[in-house]
């Protein structure tokens, strides 16, 4: 996987018949960004298109931690329920205290390596704001 540019677009490929939406979507897409993140989002359309029911997208954020090099991936999911509002799961590996970026920046919290938060409006602006925020954490990524 190249680290030459700043994003790269990984299609996650799904066989556990135990995640119905990764066995249902044809393809999740996952955004590796060269800092050692990893981002991965789903949207009421994306939702809707493969009959999500709840539960359906437990464990999805753990693919990111999957790829080599990620130590960090945040999952932005838009909430069925409610049209403006984001869940965002959060989890790491080692250090990197994905809890305080969490009760931060998304009014979350949780544990030092999955924790998790909310945004108001849509997952494009909510990926804006992590994308935005993350470089001030960039010290505390390690590989």
């Amino acid at each position: 996987m190249s680290r030459g540019s700043s994003l790269l677009f990984h299609p996650i490929i799904k066989s556990e018949p135990r995640k119905p939406a990764a066995a249902r979507a044809p393809g999740i897409d996952l955004l590796f960004l060269k800092n050692n993140a990893a981002i991965i989002s789903l949207t009421n359309d994306e939702l809707k298109k493969f009959n999500f029911q709840k539960g359906d997208t437990e464990g999805i954020v753990n693919y990111g931690l999957s790829l080599e090099g990620v130590v960090f991936c945040a999952i932005f999911i838009e909430d069925v329920n409610n049209i403006n509002n984001v869940k965002i799961s959060l989890r790491s590996i080692g250090t990197f205290p994905c809890n305080e970026y969490a009760g931060k920046n998304f009014s979350g919290g949780g544990h030092i390596n999955a924790s998790g938060g909310r945004f108001e409006g849509n997952t494009k602006n909510a990926i804006e704001k992590f994308l935005k925020t993350l470089p001030k954490y960039l010290s505390l990524i390690h590989i």
